[in-house]
């Protein structure tokens, strides 16, 4: 039997909502139960008994704890756009102001508020190291596109790499962060004009970087 045109993109579309609605479902009761009971108690059966998926589709979203686990924190703790103000200050002012808020958000389980937090989880649990990993991860991943738009853009000396950008920025919030201070917007304004003074291109220099830059 032949089968009537337009059944099988109908399935398709009807297929792909009801995964949508499972990987919600998965994402909002793993996102809950980090955040009553924090990442040591977390695990995939625990998932289950919350939210009453099958096991074999939470491994279809995510094939292992860890990567659920990392989405579970990028749930609790807020989701920070890459911003694109036109300007290497503007986009890293706007993005930490972002994280800033995120972190201080009330429902969020204080040990995995910081990277620091995250890390010493992991040193703990080592099933935590890999979650730890992929944290930092999609942080410096956030940083380097910012840094590279600035680049092109001219704004950067050209002798500065852009992986080890990222790193400064991400290890002073880091270290600040570790130390018990806040993170706020004095800092943040502090931080980003510091890291500037030292990566971006003065007036007089501009001629010679363009040149630099079309040789890269």
């Amino acid at each position: 039997m032949t089968r009537p045109k337009g059944i099988a993109p109908r399935s398709r579309a009807g297929h792909a909502r009801r995964a949508d609605r499972s990987r919600a479902i998965i994402l909002e009761g793993a996102a809950g139960l980090l955040a009553e009971r924090g990442p040591s108690s977390f695990t995939i059966d625990a998932v289950v008994e919350r939210t009453g998926v099958a096991k074999t589709t939470i491994y279809r979203h995510w094939p292992s704890r860890s990567q659920l686990l990392v989405a579970a924190i990028g749930q609790l703790g807020g989701s920070t756009a890459i911003p694109d103000t036109g300007s290497l200050r503007g986009d890293l002012t706007t993005y930490f102001r972002e994280r800033m808020r995120s972190l201080g958000a009330d429902h969020m389980d204080q040990r995995l508020q910081t990277l620091p937090g995250i890390l010493e989880a992991a040193m703990r649990d080592p099933g935590m190291m890999e979650v730890g990993t992929e944290v930092v991860k999609a942080a410096l991943s956030s940083l380097e596109p910012m840094l590279r738009r600035a680049r092109a853009r001219e704004e950067l000396r050209p002798d500065r790499n852009i992986e080890g950008m990222a790193h400064i920025l991400l290890g002073a919030s880091f270290i600040h962060r570790a130390l018990g201070y806040p993170v706020d917007k004095a800092y943040i304004d502090q931080m980003v004009g510091t890291f500037l003074d030292g990566v971006t291109l003065g007036r007089k220099q501009s001629g010679a970087a363009r040149a630099a830059n079309r040789k890269q």
